[in-house]
């Protein structure tokens, strides 16, 4: 759950942070960030899918990433809970 966590939103703030977009335009991005965490405590399923922030710089996007796939490939005898476990850490 962390390295999704990681795939969506700490490894997208790292690529922000190093390109070549101006601090004070940071700002921008976290109401995004913040409404899609809500909306994922709100309903776990879409962060358990895969779903990411629709940012608006195209450095925070990503497409296809097997890393990715393999962390939300399904296991039965966690996912049962794991929309508990989302809500929590989330």
């Amino acid at each position: 759950m962390l390295g999704i966590l990681d795939k969506h939103v700490t490894g997208p703030l790292w690529r922000l942070c190093e390109s070549d977009l101006h601090i004070i335009d940071f700002g921008g991005q976290f109401p995004i960030l913040m409404a899609w965490l809500g909306a994922c405590i709100a309903d776990p399923s879409e962060y358990i899918r895969g779903a990411s922030p629709s940012f608006n710089n195209a450095a925070l996007r990503f497409g296809v990433d097997p890393s990715l796939a393999s962390l939300l490939a399904s296991d039965p005898t966690v996912d049962q809970h794991l929309p508990l476990i989302i809500k929590q850490v989330l």
